[in-house]
């Protein structure tokens, strides 16, 4: 990045964009005489994941993994090396969990499929993300209602959770069940009599439009991915279920005439009734994005853009909100921990950077770049443009503008993200 900015210039960079563009990787498998199986690289986004094909299957023996990472700079790359052992793959019987589910009327279950998910150790992710798990394996029936994980994805030690989802007997209603499994087990047999039917009322939903059903653990976090169920026109949404975590439910829903939108959010823990409703109603917060701009509009947690939010109150919340002024556009977010009053978003002129990364060529410090921009309200300035497509500049172009709120304005120099963000595109 050629020039420099002069104090009180602000620079906008996606660092995560920046840093991942100048990593590589290799992982490289070897046999036991020190000869490469095969061999894969990767630079730029996703240098930390790598998938190695293998053209057959491996014979049993023990073999080396190298796994490699560079960045300009380094001496030599970040090497680490272990070592793997293959039991019977030359035998071509493939063992592993067999899954059998029924839907609410005790016959297979149709349309069905199965996903696990492996327990992780706590890291900064599960803060970052909410998630406890990460899923490792994901496939449809193998016919009669039957499911199969073979051994390879479940590793002695390791804790999982597998959720296997379908249809009802009509084809109308979602099935879902979930349980923990573990490594060794043959089967697993989820039956009719351990289902509950549970069915989600909101007066704001509309046809067509979803709640999301999580699985929470005793710490709060989530243990597989979302699942979606869709309201019909009585407001309501059924599905029948089968699990012993809490449910974590929440729904964006959205007014196209009155461009007005709500997130609702509630926990809920599974009864022994065979037939339960879950209400989302509740005490709500209105969320405004600030006065005096052009074409404001603001999300909830990912939700659809609209110039009016309504919460569920007490709730954690992120909020993001664009607005124009004068030919610039703005995109903000602010973290609400606790969604307890009315309230009408603001920011004000001055923001400062909370990190900062750096570009090395040749051993020697090419750049600094400052981003994390933040105001005295804990506003996050997520990007800014200034005419049309500017907000799609490559990390090298940069756009003049001003920050102009109630109190004044100040001018500024932004380096602008490449990637797309405006919750409004």
């Amino acid at each position: 990045m050629e020039g420099s900015l002069v104090s009180g210039e602000l620079s906008l960079l996606g660092v995560t964009d920046f840093y991942y563009n100048t990593i590589s990787s290799q992982a490289t498998l070897k046999d036991q005489g020190g000869n490469i199986v095969q061999e894969q690289q990767k630079i730029g986004r996703f240098w930390n994941s790598l998938t190695i094909p293998l053209d057959s299957p491996l014979q049993a023996g023990t073999y080396t993994l190298e796994f490699s990472v560079n960045y300009p700079g380094l001496a030599e790359p970040f090497q680490v090396n272990r070592e793997v052992i293959v039991h019977s793959m030359d035998n071509n019987e493939i063992k592993g969990l067999v899954v059998e589910a029924e839907d609410e009327s005790g016959e297979p279950l149709q349309n069905g499929h199965v996903m696990l998910f492996e327990k992780q150790l706590p890291n900064w992710s599960w803060f970052y993300s909410g998630y406890a798990s990460n899923r490792t394996y994901d496939a449809g029936s193998i016919g009669d209602g039957k499911f199969f994980i073979p051994n390879a994805f479940l590793l002695a030690g390791k804790q999982y959770e597998v959720v296997v989802y379908g249809k009802s007997s009509d084809g109308m209603t979602d099935v879902f069940y979930n349980q923990p499994v573990s490594s060794g087990q043959a089967n697993v047999k989820f039956t009719a009599s351990s289902l509950k039917k549970l069915t989600f009322e909101a007066s704001q939903a509309q046809a067509g439009q979803e709640v999301r059903v999580s699985l929470q653990n005793s710490d709060g976090l989530l243990v597989a991915w979302p699942f979606p169920v869709s309201f019909g026109a009585d407001r309501k949404a059924s599905m029948y279920i089968h699990t012993d975590n809490n449910l974590l439910v929440n729904s964006n829903l959205y007014d196209e005439a009155a461009d007005t939108a709500y997130y609702l959010e509630k926990a809920y823990s599974l009864s022994s009734s065979a037939t339960q409703t879950v209400n989302l109603a509740g005490p709500l917060v209105s969320i405004t994005p600030p006065s005096g701009y052009d074409s404001a509009k603001l999300s909830i947690n990912e939700g659809m853009p609209a110039s009016k939010y309504y919460a569920t109150q007490g709730i954690s919340a992120t909020v993001l909100y664009s607005l124009e002024k004068n030919g610039t556009s703005y995109t903000l977010s602010k973290l609400f921990s606790n969604l307890a009053k009315n309230e009408r978003l603001s920011f004000d002129k001055n923001f400062s950077p909370r990190n900062s990364a750096q570009s090395f060529q040749n051993s020697a410090n090419a750049s600094v770049v400052n981003s994390d921009y933040y105001d005295n309200k804990d506003n996050y300035l997520y990007e800014v443009s200034s005419g049309p497509g500017s907000q799609f500049n490559g990390l090298n172009q940069t756009a003049r503008f001003q920050v102009q709120t109630n109190e004044g304005s100040k001018k500024m120099l932004a380096v602008v993200r490449s990637r797309r963000c405006l919750p409004t595109c």
